[in-house]
């Protein structure tokens, strides 16, 4: 017998069989505590309350400082104080992103998403509205989801109340993801861990002996400032948009060549809204082994054109380059040498230089090496004519498994495409006097940075 596997929408069809959800259940009204001891004293028997080191004014700085996330927790150099034994919280910047991460302000959160504007949050949802990275286009309410402070049933039930069938299919998927997730973990628990589609856990990858290409991607220090605005907000906020996580999962694993495990790993870790199930389950897509293959690969430049097309959101985030100009701020390394020394802007000193350059040969290597397990021959025992792939199940089921158009034809052809400020065929070239128009553009450079220069930075 052969079916269906990984999508979404064969889940979701599979769910309309069963009854409605209902309506959520009402509030407890007592909670009973087990034992007679003093909750918070069981809780700092744990060991795990930390509390703030003294901020430090700011505009202060501390001179010889080496701790990169310091400075990019706090935007100060002046929080370093692990050289003398004191402890950094790490939970200041998650603490104050958060608000409390109560029920309270869970709901709060929904509740805004769904009437901000009249609603025309919830109405851009199912517009590319939503992968914008520089502004709130999401609820932001994956961690209530995860710890329990708001249930998918009353999501929905608030959702459906307040819209009724103009209701956001693109808002109620990405609930059914997460059941999709929960079911395929409890169906294979060992999803965290090994690939899905066996045959992949003999892809070859990059080794990294020093972990070097592993840490510049974890740390925000890839040279790509997209990629590390958005590792840097994980690690401040515990967070990041969905589409992002695309950006920097797409980037781990088809540019640096990296197992898909460490990046499950990092964001387990880092993430507030971190959940075993969802966690294993969209790595496994992204690193090519799940019952998806993602149909797209993000370009750590190009991808900015949807996510953040005035550079606010890297500008934030990777304060370094704030002063460069919209068709720069994502590819610095294309602006001139007058350009990066106006801001002050030395690779590899104020700002990492990339840490690979030619993303077109990463990626033909990427392929490749996916490629290899497919002409194996238990690889090529799982490709059925249509080039998708298939497991075999309990039972003697076969599972057919979506498969990328780039590995059923065996050629790269999924690629994202640049917008005409970030593409350098596209540019307009320099018209008329073009020594006067270079210096024309290095003097208003020159003029931003002496005004951001006066400001207080972030």
């Amino acid at each position: 017998m052969k079916v269906g596997f990984g999508s979404v929408g064969f889940f979701r069809r599979a769910c309309s069989f069963l009854d409605a959800p209902g309506d959520p259940l009402p509030s407890p009204s007592t909670l009973f505590l087990v034992g007679n001891r003093d909750p918070a004293c069981q809780v700092q028997a744990l060991g795990l309350l930390r509390y703030p080191v003294k901020a430090v004014p700011k505009g202060s700085r501390q001179k010889g400082s080496k701790c990169r996330f310091c400075r990019i927790k706090h935007g100060l150099a002046s929080e370093c104080r692990h050289q003398k034994g004191e402890v950094i919280d790490w939970g200041v910047g998650i603490r104050s992103f958060w608000n409390g991460m109560t029920e309270a302000s869970g709901i709060q959160a929904l509740l805004e998403f769904l009437e901000e504007n009249n609603g025309q949050r919830m109405k851009m949802f199912d517009s590319n509205e939503r992968h914008r990275a520089d502004r709130r286009s999401t609820a932001i309410i994956s961690p209530y989801v995860r710890f329990g402070q708001l249930s998918p049933r009353f999501i929905v039930h608030l959702a459906k109340k307040k819209y009724g069938h103009r209701v956001s299919q693109t808002f109620l998927r990405r609930l059914v993801w997460r059941d999709l997730a929960y079911w395929s973990l409890w169906r294979f628990p060992d999803l965290p861990t090994v690939s899905f589609r066996l045959q992949y856990e003999k892809q070859t990858w990059n080794p990294d002996p020093n972990g070097t290409l592993l840490k510049a991607w974890q740390q925000g220090k890839t040279g790509y400032p997209l990629v590390d605005a958005a590792m840097r907000q994980l690690w401040v906020t515990g967070w990041m948009p969905n589409y992002m996580r695309h950006i920097v999962a797409g980037f781990l694993i088809e540019y640096l060549n990296l197992h898909w495990v460490h990046g499950e790993k990092w964001f387990h870790k880092t993430l507030v809204d971190a959940d075993v199930a969802i966690n294993a389950y969209m790595w496994q897509n992204g690193g090519h082994s799940g019952m998806d293959q993602w149909n797209f690969v993000m370009h750590p430049v190009f991808a900015a054109k949807t996510c953040d097309p005035d550079g606010d959101y890297v500008r934030r985030w990777v304060p370094e380059l704030r002063g460069l100009s919209n068709s720069m701020i994502h590819c610095p390394w294309q602006a001139t040498t007058g350009t990066l020394a106006a801001q002050r802007i030395i690779f590899n000193k104020t700002y990492p230089a990339r840490c690979i350059v030619n993303l077109e040969l990463a990626r033909k290597r990427s392929h490749e090496a996916v490629m290899v397990v497919r002409r194996s021959e238990e690889g090529k025992k799982c490709i059925l004519n249509s080039g998708h792939e298939i497991k075999m199940l309990h039972g003697g089921q076969r599972a057919v498994l979506i498969t990328r158009i780039d590995y059923r034809e065996g050629k790269i052809s999924t690629r994202q495409t640049a917008d005409e400020t970030r593409d350098p065929k596209r540019r307009v070239p320099n018209k008329g006097n073009v020594f006067g128009s270079i210096m024309k553009s290095e003097m208003e450079q020159y003029e931003r940075t002496s005004q951001l220069r006066s400001e207080q930075m972030y």
